[in-house]
């Protein structure tokens, strides 16, 4: 029998209903701060890039323009490198992992100010890099905020900051299971209650906000075809696993080596680093239009262009090594952005080519648009050792159950091969190097 003591319990307020409601709180922002950078870089952003046919701000792109826009774009980005914050540049995720391991969950507001800025300048003016890790370093930003004005224990401020990064995830991607997964296999790297409580809390009402200020989106369109038509075809899979392990440790060191090189030019003024990358992109963009942008719109283009009129294998190559150079050198430069989506077009392509590889050797095969959506797991799980979110990621892209056995079996051994490798991931290497150049931390 409930008494009235049992029931003012319930409503009385307590440590563990205020972190819920703060997840709450965390999520909301996020989702809200979600929807005004994605359309900001809807409004301004400059992609794609092709002479004549392309308009920029109510201009008509020129060779000139495509190569001077990401150049400005870049030199832009690193001013607000140089002159407001040194972190607003990569990918934002290794700040935060090492926010959480050394700095008790504290995530300054400059940081997370000048990393949007920074990223704004990158992506708009047609740098190869994504809006989802500066939406989650905002999430993580506001979280981190929140339980520092609350006072909180560092524990629960950490649990804040994990909460707000993966809220920045599931929005950008619409994504909230993928999201509470990222949260533990890339910012946890374990379990606790407490925050997959409010992890689930925080994503679920950030999806919910985007849904309802951006309506429902489905990144990929996947036709009902897509399916494992034969058992044989687990070879061909794990042949897919292997290529994108390679290919995905090609990146990582594509990614080390332009950073390298550019981190070696110290009388090169830090601004004028992005402003060097941006130039060398849109160079390269003369000649592979598409090598600019993050590819979100390419690859539900590309996925169902596939399954009416294949794709000449010569594109394909061409724009796969355009990507494995551009998003580096964007990024690697000094510039600011996420590469989720880079590589998950990195994915498509070159599940797209051995898909069709395939198909020449045996045609009853499932189709290559099928070998596309798996290959984005694989090299997704093969770049971030996340073989949990890679998976859950696709399911909720696509909202198709089809391919989950492929996917499943060739991000898992995907991981292996990449593990066998590199036993580490893309964001542990940073993480690393970022531990070992911190003086208070690791003093010399």
């Amino acid at each position: 029998m409930v008494t009235w003591s049992r029931l003012l319990h319930m409503f009385r307020a307590s440590e563990n209903k205020m972190l819920l409601a703060l997840s709450v709180v965390v999520g909301l922002t996020t989702g809200v701060a979600a929807w005004i950078f994605i359309r900001a870089i809807e409004i301004a952003q400059f992609w794609p890039a092709i002479p004549g046919q392309s308009v920029f701000m109510g201009i008509t792109l020129n060779r000139f323009l495509i190569v001077l826009i990401p150049t400005v774009g870049g030199l832009l980005c690193g001013l607000v490198v140089q002159y407001g914050s040194p972190t607003a540049k990569g990918t934002g995720t290794a700040d935060i992992l090492f926010a959480l391991r050394h700095k008790e969950g504290v995530l300054s507001g400059r940081h997370t100010f000048f990393k949007s800025l920074a990223s704004l300048f990158t992506i708009c003016s047609g740098g190869a890099a994504g809006p989802e890790g500066p939406v989650v370093s905002i999430g993580a930003g506001v979280g981190s905020l929140i339980g520092s004005l609350r006072d909180m224990k560092p524990e629960y401020r950490k649990y804040l900051m994990v909460a707000g990064g993966a809220s920045g995830f599931a929005a950008v991607f619409n994504a909230p299971i993928a999201g509470v997964m990222f949260a533990i296999e890339v910012l946890l790297k374990e379990f606790a209650s407490y925050a997959f409580s409010m992890v689930i809390v925080a994503t679920v009402t950030a999806s919910v906000t985007t849904h309802l200020l951006m309506g429902n989106r489905v990144f990929v369109e996947v036709p009902p075809t897509y399916a494992l038509n034969h058992t044989w075809e687990f070879g061909y899979y794990a042949l897919l696993a292997i290529f994108s392990a390679i290919v995905a440790k090609c990146f990582v060191q594509s990614y080390f080596a332009i950073e390298h090189q550019f981190d070696q030019w110290p009388e090169l003024p830090v601004a004028a680093k992005p402003m060097v990358g941006g130039f060398i992109l849109g160079l390269l963009a003369l000649v592979i239009p598409t090598v600019m942008g993050n590819g979100h719109k390419e690859i539900p283009g590309l996925i169902l262009a596939e399954s009416i009129t294949p794709w000449a294998w010569k594109v394909m190559i061409l724009l796969l090594i355009g990507k494995l150079i551009g998003c580096p050198l964007t990024v690697g430069s000094g510039g600011s952005g996420g590469i989720f989506v880079p590589f998950l077009l990195m994915g498509a392509l070159l599940g797209g080519l051995c898909g069709r590889l395939v198909h020449d050797i045996s045609p009853d095969a499932a189709s290559a648009g099928a070998y596309m959506v798996v290959g984005m797991g694989a090299m997704f799980a093969g770049i971030t050792h996340a073989p949990l979110t890679a998976i859950l990621l696709l399911f909720e892209l696509t909202h198709d159950y089809n391919l989950i056995l492929p996917l499943m079996f060739t991000v898992s051994l995907t991981l292996l091969i990449a593990r066998a490798l590199d036993p580490e991931s893309l964001d542990a290497h940073k993480l690393q190097r970022k531990e070992a150049e911190d003086k208070t931390v690791y003093p010399a």
